[in-house]
């Protein structure tokens, strides 16, 4: 296992141009190189969303191009565009063996085949598919990550096979995709932005696995969580998750996983959470977020998971505040024609140079300066 440990040593901020951040061109070259190229890892869903037979479900991440279909026991990819004047298909989440297009009726099964056409004779044809690969129930294009959950050290916790799909949710932002990401990959604003969060995880107790294609952040529990609460949402959910667990606190507070380029897995006592972040222009994007709930303590106390969401989402606010507050100052360099960037804290924030690095392999260009 790859940990790094605490040192006071600094390194260098990887570099890149302030118009990185703004640019236009730059933007577009992103969509292409690091997030559309078709060996990159791309999030399709999870096997949890359809667990059944006949399930199907209509990814928000992919444009509702695609529809997630589980025939058999296989989930794979179907078409989500009619072959007659092109409407969506179908919409959402369900299950059914058969899709029929509301516009004109062609009617195909769930593996694609068209079955029937209303008043054309002896047509055929069949909806376009695509491979999805399986890693620990994440439904990607493109293959797999290089590691396991086993080589990072929390295959005993993030474990999907406990927990069920709750719903998805979506946020717009108005900041670049980096910015969130940065912040996603680094420890070092926590004392200063989080507040509750600060009160509940130790940063102190933090370990780091990198990999060219992620990395994962294992973080302690603070011990005083039946005492101290940096804020009431946190007190409430302190509260709820000593009852939840009943006394048998899990050993770790938090899991931060970043698969490149855009895929996270939170996980976090009782809740794990697979977002992903998506570039709409140079300063807006969206993450889409798909929550699930360990089955077991949700039937025993929902409550909790109530108090998990509202816990994320002052977490996700907070965030959302320093990606934004991040790319103000940025902005103010690059309407001067300034660029600027200071150091890193290794052990805080060697996840922001593992995407730098990552960025600069995929996306040569990137390392322009």
């Amino acid at each position: 296992m790859n940990n790094i440990e605490k040192t006071s040593m600094n390194l260098p901020y990887p570099k890149i141009n302030i118009d990185r951040w703004f640019s236009q061109e730059v933007h577009e070259e992103e969509l292409k190189h690091l997030f559309n190229a078709p060996n990159l890892l791309k999030y399709s869903g999870h096997e949890l969303i359809v667990p059944n037979n006949n399930d199907y479900w209509v990814p928000p991440q992919l444009d509702n191009r695609w529809i997630v279909v589980n025939k058999d026991g296989k989930t794979e990819l179907v078409s989500n565009v009619c072959l007659h004047r092109q409407a969506p298909i179908v919409e959402g989440k369900g299950n059914s063996a058969f899709f029929t297009c509301k516009v004109h009726c062609w009617n195909y099964n769930n593996k694609g085949k068209l079955r029937s056409a209303p008043l054309f004779n002896d047509v055929d044809g069949e909806l376009e598919k695509k491979e999805l690969y399986n890693w620990n129930g994440l439904l990607l294009q493109g293959g797999v990550p290089g590691f396991t959950l086993k080589d990072a050290g929390v295959d005993d916790i993030v474990d999907f096979s406990k927990y069920h799909y709750a719903f998805t949710d979506t946020l717009e932002q108005d900041y670049n995709w980096k910015s969130f990401s940065e912040i996603y990959l680094e420890n070092y604003h926590i004392f200063a932005i989080h507040p509750g969060f600060n009160g509940f995880v130790d940063c102190n107790n933090q370990s780091w696995f990198m990999h060219e294609s992620g990395s994962v952040q294992r973080v302690g529990m603070k011990e005083t969580l039946d005492t101290i609460a940096g804020s009431k949402c946190f007190e409430d959910y302190q509260k709820l998750l000593l009852k939840a667990f009943e006394g048998r606190m899990p050993r770790l507070g938090a899991v931060w996983i970043y698969l490149y380029p855009n895929i996270m897995i939170d996980w976090y006592p009782g809740v794990i959470v697979v977002s992903t972040i998506h570039p709409v222009s140079p300063q807006k994007c969206v993450n889409l977020v798909d929550y699930f709930f360990e089955t077991e303590i949700y039937e025993k106390c929902p409550e909790f998971f109530e108090a998990s969401k509202v816990m994320y989402d002052e977490v996700a606010v907070e965030d959302s505040f320093a990606s934004g507050y991040q790319d103000k100052g940025r902005r103010a360099l690059y309407l001067n024609g300034e660029t600027l960037s200071g150091p890193m804290e290794l052990n805080q924030e060697i996840g922001v140079k593992g995407l730098y690095e990552w960025i600069r392999k995929t996306h040569p260009r990137q390392s322009e300066q």
